[in-house]
């Protein structure tokens, strides 16, 4: 996963239209694997960078599915990160849009990752 100082390229990459949803899938299970990032002072600049990325993966680039394939894979990697923040300070800023965000997968998106959402919102 990127580091704090290139969080934003990272992110950046994440959404590119040329960015193949097998290496999206990858760099999402990296950036879960390594939310202990989240546990220090470059939590801030964590969220800032990849909060909005992260919404257009579920927004823009990925769709509902309702079988298993990578897209499916990386919507319910994508909430399990949301759903893993801690929920310090620090992530207040970032509240309001993660909750909108969480109910509108919960209608709209299918029964596991729906099942997120509520652990999310809860």
């Amino acid at each position: 996963m990127a580091t704090g100082q290139n969080f934003e390229e990272h992110a950046r990459l994440l959404i590119h239209p040329d960015t193949s949803m097998e290496t999206r899938l990858q760099m999402v299970r990296d950036i879960r694997k390594d939310l202990e990032v989240t546990y220090t002072a470059e939590y801030f600049r964590f969220l800032q960078c990849y909060t909005k990325s992260l919404f257009i993966i579920l927004f823009g680039i990925t769709k509902p599915q309702f079988y298993s394939n990578a897209e499916n894979k990386i919507r319910y990697i994508v909430i399990d990160i949301l759903y893993r923040l801690p929920h310090i300070e620090v992530l207040r800023p970032f509240v309001n849009d993660i909750l909108r965000s969480a109910i509108r997968v919960l209608i709209n998106d299918n029964e596991e990752i729906a099942l997120q959402c509520v652990l999310e919102v809860s």
